[in-house]
């Protein structure tokens, strides 16, 4: 089955192309989120699970518009810093994807995940909190790779953190005191890779939240300004008379929502740099609102300038 614009039920018209599972590091199975998005009102939604694909063709599930999707983790060098962080892509495939396309992508991650939880398992245990990597490991889903948040399952079965949040803000998230960059240990494919590899494979590739890297605006827009440069590079000039690229942004984020100077920021480099807006709330668990702030016709204006 391939897209076709407004071929779902979208009185509602929310959508949310920011959304995980349980096949990385969200708490739902991919069916329970389908309900959740059904019961919520929503019209599509992209399950994007961190660098694994949990579907690879779009369907229909009750009115729900489900479109195969993916967060990819990228290096990327910051130039204010003089070293490379890690930056998430998310790639929708409206049109389904093979998922072998993407083997070289994801060929040294699992190598680099392992060192980097040791390192972390490591760093925890200078605060006296010791955990081994046999209990991360049987904190993991199937079918992903391993990750932080395996550890942060772990931090709560030991009644260390209460939740998944806490654990992050405290001991292991990226704007807790004893982060640890992903990069020193996993090298992630460039971001040059990964836009080519997405439109390669007939999908939109997107930046996803760009205040979550601890970057400031000068800073993010430069990231900005490179991504744009990326698919433009990657289209050869095609797209250059509607001044729109296949590929977006998000704007529409949960979480800057209701905070107004993001928004405006967010707004002005999204057209400044040809790119489409796209909506995600980056759904990890029940209980987590999906995105609020997206409309169905940005999903038809991203899927309009693909073809």
């Amino acid at each position: 089955m391939s897209y076709k614009m407004g071929d779902v039920n979208n009185k509602v018209k929310l959508i949310d192309l920011h959304v995980h599972s349980a096949n990385s590091d969200g708490e739902q199975s991919p069916e329970e989120v389908i309900n959740c998005a059904k019961e919520a009102g929503l019209s599509a939604i992209a399950i994007t699970d961190h660098n694994v694909f949990t579907y690879t063709e779009p369907f229909v599930s009750e009115g729900v518009k489900v479109i195969p999707g993916i967060e990819f983790s990228a290096e990327y060098y910051v130039p204010a810093w003089e070293k490379t962080t890690e930056i998430h892509v998310v790639g929708i495939f409206p049109d389904g994807v093979r998922a072998s396309d993407f083997e070289e992508i994801f060929s040294e991650i699992d190598d680099g995940k392992e060192a980097y939880i040791h390192a972390i398992l490591d760093d925890l245990a200078t605060r006296s909190i010791h955990i081994t990597m046999d209990e991360v490991i049987a904190a993991k889903s199937k079918g992903k790779h391993i990750g932080r948040h395996d550890i942060a399952r772990v931090l709560i079965q030991k009644g260390i953190e209460n939740d998944i949040e806490a654990a992050f803000d405290h001991q292991i998230g990226n704007f807790s005191p004893y982060y640890i960059p992903s990069t020193r240990y996993i090298h992630y494919a460039s971001l040059k890779e990964i836009i080519h590899q997405v439109l390669e494979s007939g999908g939109i590739p997107i930046l996803a939240h760009p205040y979550g890297y601890s970057m400031n605006e000068n800073e993010m827009e430069l990231l900005i300004e490179e991504f744009s440069w990326l698919v433009r590079q990657e289209c050869s000039g095609g797209f250059e008379s509607t001044g729109t690229l296949p590929a977006g942004m998000e704007v529409y984020y949960e979480k800057y929502l209701t905070d107004p100077e993001r928004m405006r920021f967010l707004k002005y480099m999204q057209k400044r740099y040809g790119l489409l807006a796209s909506a995600g709330g980056d759904r990890h668990r029940e209980g987590q609102t999906f995105c609020t702030g997206g409309s169905f016709d940005l999903l038809d204006k991203l899927v309009a300038v693909l073809r």
